[in-house]
């Protein structure tokens, strides 16, 4: 059960590896406290947007959680020997999207490359880890790669 508590534990560590599911348990973990907080900051009837079209609620989740999110996706792009600077493929463009606001021809071509972005890493997070240890560290799930 160390998987469901190691992100918080590690939650600025960016260095050693994550599991599948370690990563995966997380990412739903946090994708559910964002839909409850988007339905927090709605419960009224209207959406006051706050920054990044998000309400009070969503936006202090997304802050609080921002650090333990890279690290821990950091961590996964290490099982499988990759750098964590990956992770630009999705951050990189959504850099753009915010800059893009009120001006709809970008924001649908950054909205493609963010698409785009965020299938590659999911495509990076299934990938399994190297079985043996690698540049970034042992194997979390041990030897045998269980």
């Amino acid at each position: 059960m160390d998987w469901m508590t190691s992100p918080f534990r590690k939650y600025a560590d960016f260095t050693g590896r994550a599991t599948r599911r370690e990563f995966w348990f997380f990412f739903l973990l946090y994708s559910v406290v964002v839909l409850a907080a988007n339905f927090f900051d709605a419960l009224d009837g209207t959406r006051t947007v706050v920054a990044a079209r998000m309400g009070a609620a969503e936006l202090t989740i997304s802050i609080l959680s921002l650090l333990p999110l890279l690290s821990t996706s950091a961590r996964r792009l290490h099982d499988s020997d990759r750098s964590g600077w990956w992770m630009m493929l999705l951050y990189l463009p959504y850099i753009g999207w915010v800059a893009a606001q009120n001006r709809p021809n970008a924001e649908l071509v950054v909205s493609g490359a963010i698409l785009v972005g965020f299938v590659a890493l999911v495509i990076l997070f299934l990938l399994p880890g190297t079985p043996m240890d690698n540049r970034f560290g042992p194997n979390p799930r041990g030897v045998s790669g269980l």
